[in-house]
């Protein structure tokens, strides 16, 4: 009983907190109406280099997936790794780690268990988010160089990312997500997994480099005129933020203003990073909404697996 009252109130928070969102979001909107409706006017080069960066993105997330079942001797076509890539997107956008369940049901049926496949997903993001936080923070130290940033924002900022780090590495003792537990629980998997481990990571890299491509498209679009390392932090810092602040489906709020909050810091104006980050979203959207629906019916309603074809 106690469970379940637990589990109304967290699900009311959530619900609380996603109509914040969302009425901040429109609120910014509003505001903002005069550049954002300059996306009407987007050409169609821009359009069609981040559709294509959007489409790159979504066959990493399924290379992923593929990696993780392949090293199981579990074999997918390519329909399903990259399916599974754009299902992983869709059902992120609808519910909280709606992306890992769906996958974790189809993987079932390829006899692949949701605690091997979830285990390793997690150590995987764990890893990456700490390796993340480093980097961002060296950006962010030779971007303050570059460009004059005052001493209480560098402050700001490493206290951001001291959180962060104190977020990830003490997680909800309540929960098991401890660190400490997870990596103790797994230390044997993951030395026998390096090498598994460190393909996912270089994914995660690959991943960042895209997003940066696509918020500088869209940046050069609005003529922000940001140095190019500027773009790497933002993608970083906002990949960080929605691991992290996972509390919205999709990071729909948390991502864009953690793009704002960011640029504020290295002193630009805090609307230009939730512009080009909604202006992407929006973008994505447009892609795997449809996507989505067409390998959900493609792979779940595909009673014989084996007749997937390549």
């Amino acid at each position: 009983m106690a469970f379940k009252i637990k589990s109304y109130n967290t699900s009311l928070l959530h619900l609380l907190f996603y109509t914040i969102v969302i009425f901040l979001l429109y609120s910014f909107i509003n505001n903002n109406i005069s550049d954002i409706s300059r996306t009407k006017d987007i050409t169609l080069d821009c359009l069609l280099y981040s559709s294509i960066l959007i489409c790159i993105t979504l066959i990493l997330l399924g290379l992923k997936t593929k990696l993780i079942v392949n090293h199981y001797n579990i074999h997918l076509s390519k329909t399903e790794w990259i399916g599974l890539g754009i299902i992983n997107t869709f059902w992120n956008y609808l519910f909280l780690k709606g992306g890992v369940v769906a996958r974790a049901i189809y993987l079932k049926k390829k006899k692949l268990s949701y605690s091997d496949f979830s285990s390793m997903i997690i150590v995987t993001h764990i890893i990456s988010l700490i390796l993340f936080s480093f980097l961002s923070s060296i950006f962010f130290v030779l971007a303050s160089f570059y460009l004059h940033i005052s001493l209480v924002n560098i402050i700001l900022f490493f206290l951001t990312i001291f959180i962060v780090l104190i977020l990830i590495l003490k997680g909800s003792i309540k929960t098991k997500n401890n660190i400490l537990q997870l990596f103790f629980r797994n230390k044997e998997k993951i030395r026998k997994n390096k090498l598994l481990i460190s393909k996912l990571i270089f994914l995660e890299f690959l991943l960042i480099i895209v997003y940066s491509l696509r918020l500088k498209i869209i940046g050069d679009f609005f003529d922000y005129n940001f140095p190019y390392f500027i773009y790497p932090i933002i993608a970083i810092f906002s990949n960080i933020s929605i691991n992290v602040l996972n509390v919205v489906p999709g990071g729909l709020g948390i991502k864009e203003a953690s793009s704002g909050f960011i640029l504020k810091l290295l002193n630009y104006n805090f609307q230009y990073g939730m512009i080009i980050t909604l202006v992407d979203r929006i973008i994505a959207m447009l892609i795997i909404l449809p996507l989505g629906l067409l390998f959900n019916l493609i792979l779940f309603k595909t009673t014989n697996y084996n007749k997937i074809k390549t």
